[in-house]
């Protein structure tokens, strides 16, 4: 999470979305007195990223924003350019699954397959990752806006482009996939993603669709989505 007053932006880090891809590119045009909140692995990676976390204060990465308003000053709150991001629900759930199904701290580890994880965040045992409830405020977005994983690079550029940040073509992958590399060095096994559709059964796919209801009005996302991931 991101509250920079040189830039004035307030960038809410959701979930599986390249979060901390995007707050390490921003945070190093942030200023000193900015708020960046430092990333989950910062201990261990050190300095094999460029991320540095500054008065975090009674912040953290994946604050919501009824949180972050409730510590900032009105005119920061109305003033400041407000964004995140989200992700296809059907695709981001598979996602956070394998996340956590390949996680080597066998404590953090969720066990079971994939339809017993779905269900379990049915009957309580698993919380699902809804990055709705983060950048909206008792059911209405709060956001100035809202971008798709799908289309990361496209509007991340629009992003940095609206906040004076330098954007560079196709940058963000390229971190992503130096960051994955780096986390799976001290945190994950190798994992093998397959169409996100194919974890599903009919069943499955009605409980998701349920349970991302906003989301998938607001972004048009379906389960057959044309949305294609840059």
């Amino acid at each position: 999470m991101i509250i920079s007053h040189k830039h004035k932006f307030i960038f809410i880090k959701t979930r599986k979305t390249a979060g901390t891809s995007m707050e390490i590119h921003l945070s190093q045009y942030c200023g000193d007195n900015d708020i960046v909140t430092p990333i989950t692995f910062n201990r261990e990676l050190g300095n094999e990223i460029k991320h540095h976390p500054r008065n975090v204060g009674n912040f953290e990465a994946h604050i919501g924003a009824g949180k972050v308003k409730g510590n900032v000053s009105e005119e920061v709150w109305k003033t400041y350019f407000k964004f995140a991001f989200d992700r296809n629900p059907w695709d981001l759930m598979v996602s956070f699954f394998l996340q956590k199904n390949v996680v080597r701290n066998p404590r953090l580890r969720i066990k079971g397959t994939f339809d017993e994880f779905v269900h379990g965040g049915v009957d309580g045992t698993y919380k699902f990752p809804i990055n709705f409830n983060m950048y909206s405020m008792k059911g209405e977005v709060v956001m100035d806006f809202v971008g798709r994983f799908e289309t990361l690079e496209k509007d991340f550029k629009y992003v940095c482009d609206r906040v004076g940040i330098p954007y560079e073509e196709n940058r963000l992958s390229h971190e992503r996939g130096k960051f994955r590399e780096k986390k799976r060095k001290y945190f994950f096994f190798k994992k093998e993603k397959k169409d996100f559709r194919t974890y599903y059964t009919e069943e499955t796919r009605k409980i998701v669709e349920k349970a991302f209801e906003e989301p998938i009005n607001l972004l048009g996302y379906s389960f057959e989505s044309n949305y294609q991931k840059e």
